[in-house]
């Protein structure tokens, strides 16, 4: 069965078939100057460069040559990137090339590629264009034809044929209405307008009816992206609150919830406590997603941090959540179970136990499997997990299960001689490395059955604990010092996959941080489900 929300190529000739994120013109922008890659047919590719009151320098085609997955490696002469490097630093003197930028990009989405520039990683972001009217087409695979015939006035007809006679129309032109999206790179939309729905809905019932081999969705063939002037792409279903996959959703997560409730009365407290304040509080910093990392004893089910015991059961602080859902039945929270001491089936039993004693639903994975998370639509992750009392707290076993961690344990707060605080020697660097890991986990697609984690906080072992004990400092206070959760705030318009973005000291500037995961949800209303179908204008 083929999805039409899924990637289709559309062309002109049959014979140039061409993947809709490799074509288009993708820019770079910075104060002085910018540059942009033309993506052409047959991966022919040509290169700008412009500084602001010069000439600019413009150079191809060149051929992107395949090399693994997403990644492309450009076919440039060792003379030709030379001349590539001078005629770009005769225009910029201070621009500082470094050897082997610009030759491998990397494609992430749809509308983002990423290469190196001054020896780091940059991102491209599409460039989209107004209305263009003419032809565009599909042309037969075995399954299907598309033609959409577009008129200057913004007005689309639809021909689909999927092997019947006669083939689907739309059965009037409909009108198309510009849409902005700041979902992930700026673009631009062009979508059927809300008079002209009517004769769309007819339209894809008639597929549906005339092509059952297809599986068609409200929001296929709905829009179009001009990625060139030639050139247009047709997106899935635009997706709507409830048709967001549950491990696309941004979610803020608090590292080792349960410390919350350490007292700073408990001895060595400074090594264990990552979070200020109990399940409520984190709730209302803007937490959503809970760390849970169990212990099981004698007397019920606790939590812990390694071998910091906390004096909470698991009861009381879920008791707390379900009083603070109810109070809040349009949120989503989801607790991840982790960690488990002793790690046996009798203990993972006694903590499903509790939780079914207090009526959540079932963790997703308690049966080995995370099958179940595949395709789950934060809609759909609602109606399971919603509670009698009123809100939603969706389960799953976490980290080592259905909950890739991304851990990563050298992103050490504290070094033999430096530390991660703001203003002292080496700090920049460190908190680079950090950044760094953050970005380079948001470039990764969340795997189709699991929840993904991006652990922006600082990871501790046993010579750093002792440096910072020594210091004097603590992990809240670690923090607050580097300006991490701050920082964050900043950056999250540009991540491209948020999912479980965890963090330590959820409670300072965690409301900032809901803020702009809640401003990233709004717009992947925006966004498209889905990859993106190619045509050309005749």
């Amino acid at each position: 069965m083929t999805k039409l929300g899924q990637s289709l190529v559309i062309c002109i000739q049959a014979t140039s078939l061409v993947a809709a994120q490799q074509m288009g013109r993708l820019l770079y922008t910075l104060k002085n100057y910018r540059m942009a890659f033309d993506i052409y047919e047959d991966f022919y590719v040509g290169f700008t460069f412009e500084v602001a009151g010069q000439p600019a320098f413009v150079d191809g085609l060149y051929h992107l040559n395949k090399s693994i997955a997403t990644s492309y490696i450009l076919d440039l002469s060792s003379s030709e990137l030379c001349n590539w490097y001078t005629r770009m630093t005769d225009l910029s003197p201070e621009i500082g090339l470094k050897a082997g930028d610009l030759i491998t990009s990397i494609y992430r989405g749809s509308d983002t590629m990423i290469t190196k520039f001054q020896g780091r990683d940059v991102r491209f972001v599409r460039v989209t264009y107004p209305l263009v009217g003419g032809t565009f087409l599909h042309p037969d695979d075995g399954e299907k034809a598309i033609r959409f015939d577009i008129t200057s006035d913004a007005k689309v007809s639809i021909t689909l044929s999927c092997g019947v006679t006669p083939p689907v129309k739309t059965q009037s032109g409909m009108a198309l209405t510009l849409r902005e999206s700041p979902h992930q790179t700026p673009r631009s939309f062009y979508n059927v307008a809300p008079e002209s729905m009517s004769t769309y809905n007819k339209f894809i019932a008639g597929v549906q009816t005339s092509c059952p081999g297809l599986s068609v969705t409200s929001g296929s063939l709905e829009g179009l992206i001009f990625v060139s002037h030639t050139s247009a792409t047709s997106p899935g279903p635009l997706r709507e609150k409830g048709e967001v996959l549950l491990n696309e959703w941004p979610m803020l997560m608090s590292h080792d919830s349960g410390t919350g409730y350490i007292s700073k009365n408990t001895p060595l407290w400074q090594l264990s406590k990552t979070q200020d304040g109990d399940f409520t509080r984190q709730l209302n910093c803007g937490v959503r997603a809970f760390d849970l990392r169990l212990s099981c004893k004698a007397d019920g089910v606790y939590m812990h941090h390694g071998k910091q015991p906390i004096d909470y059961k698991l009861e009381d602080a879920v008791k707390e959540i379900k009083v603070w859902a109810a109070a809040h039945p349009e949120e989503l929270i989801l607790l991840a179970n982790s960690h488990y001491s002793p790690n046996t089936s009798a203990c993972r039993a006694s903590v499903w136990s509790v939780l079914t004693l207090l009526e959540l639903m079932k963790p997703i994975g308690a049966n080995g499997s995370c099958k179940k998370l595949q395709g789950l639509t934060v809609n759909q992750a609602m109606k399971i997990s919603e509670l009698k009392g009123g809100g939603h707290v969706f389960v799953v076993e976490g980290e080592g299960m259905c909950v890739d961690a991304n851990y990563n344990a050298s992103l050490t707060c504290w070094r033999k001689d430096r530390n991660c605080h703001q203003g002292s020697p080496g700090s920049e660097d460190i908190n680079r490395e950090l950044f760094n890991y953050i970005n380079a986990t948001a470039s990764k697609q969340p795997k189709a059955n699991h929840l993904a984690m991006n652990q922006a906080h600082w990871q501790y072992d046993f010579t750093s604990l002792t440096t910072m004990l020594k210091a004097g400092s603590n992990i809240l206070n670690d923090t607050k010092l580097s300006g991490v959760n701050k920082k964050l705030i900043g950056i999250i318009p540009q991540l491209e996959y948020i999912n479980l973005l965890e963090v330590d000291n959820a409670c300072l500037d965690g409301v900032e941080l809901a803020e702009a995961l809640k401003a990233r949800r709004k717009n992947l209303g925006q966004g498209q489900a889905g990859s993106t179908t190619t045509s050309d204008s005749t």
